[in-house]
């Protein structure tokens, strides 16, 4: 049994993928296997990793059936043929920093209680990019907080984190109903928050190709994007609920912060019925005017009287103060 599984869903990234498995063979930990989950692929990408395969009994591979279609239900097919203690859900055009598992495996091996592990990441078009920025993993002062901030902004990278197996409980562990839109990591991590607690790694251990060719994060597709974060958010007020906690104040807050947020697009004609609907969102999620004054919040407590543009102009301020 290998001490960590990685999995990683293949579709369409012939052009990254060599990069990607290099990253994983050449770490000074050996403990590991990478499950690569072929996901209908129409270019060299599967021919590529099936090389490796050949090559390193460690590499393996797998082409998905018919019916796995999306990035959430391959990670699920590769989580049924894992054996890692830990596992790590790495995408096909990022990469793993030399020594990054090594650093990890030293780290979960005094922290025999963990569940979870967050590193920093580096992000930019290339890791060699002059502009590369450091990234760091949403960090709140306790656990519940965490759970408040995540409800509504995704904390981390997917390959940001070391999972352990067990904490994955029963059944499958990636929402696939996502598949066809995106932040399906959105909900991942927010159903782990909701059983683990996370423990941090002070330095990056990974990297995060922002404008990958076939990136499915993307806002050119504006009513896409919206709607996949729509029900995001959905889906974990139905994980909230379900753990018997309540829409408390840091809860809603960070919601209305979030749809806030989504009025600095430019709404064509026909994405106006998305602005109402984000208009009706803020108005849903913000706390109640007692939670406002008892909190001290004059800003939450003024959107029952500004219009929602004053309120996002009002966060855009804040923010750059």
């Amino acid at each position: 049994m290998p001490f960590l599984s990685i999995i990683t869903p293949l579709h369409n990234k012939g052009a990254y993928i060599t990069e990607t498995i290099e990253s994983v063979i050449g770490q000074s930990f050996l403990d590991w296997e990478l499950i690569i989950v072929e996901n209908h692929s129409s270019d060299d990408g599967p021919k590529i990793a099936q090389e490796f395969a050949k090559g390193d009994s460690r590499v393996r591979y797998f082409a998905a059936p018919p019916e796995i279609r999306g990035p959430g239900s391959a990670r699920n097919y590769g989580l049924e043929r894992a054996a890692g203690e830990w596992v790590l859900f790495l995408d096909a055009d990022d990469l793993v920093l030399p020594g990054h598992f090594e650093n990890q495996a030293e780290f979960a091996g005094s922290h025999q209680d963990a569940s979870l592990i967050v590193c920093q990441w580096l992000q930019g078009r290339e890791l060699r990019d002059a502009n590369c920025s450091l990234k760091y993993p949403t960090k709140t002062s306790n656990h519940e907080a965490l759970l408040a901030a995540t409800i509504a902004f995704t904390p981390w990278v997917p390959h940001a984190a070391w999972v352990r197996r067990s904490a994955l409980g029963q059944g499958p562990a990636w929402d696939a109903s996502l598949d066809s839109f995106i932040h399906e990591d959105h909900i991942f991590w927010f159903r782990m928050l909701l059983k683990s607690e996370a423990l941090y790694t002070d330095s990056p251990g990974v990297f995060y190709r922002d404008e990958a060719v076939g990136r499915r994060n993307t806002k050119s597709d504006l009513p896409k994007y919206l709607e996949s974060m729509d029900r995001a958010v959905q889906a974990n007020l139905r994980l909230l609920k379900q753990s018997g906690r309540q829409l408390g104040y840091n809860y809603r807050k960070n919601l209305m912060n979030l749809y806030l947020g989504l009025l600095r697009f430019e709404f064509a004609p026909e994405n106006r019925k998305w602005e109402s609907k984000i208009k009706s969102r803020i108005k849903e999620f913000r706390p109640g005017v007692k939670d406002c004054l008892r909190h001290r919040d004059p800003v939450a407590a003024a959107s029952f009287f500004l219009p929602a543009q004053w309120m996002h102009k009002m966060q855009v301020w804040r923010r750059s103060k």
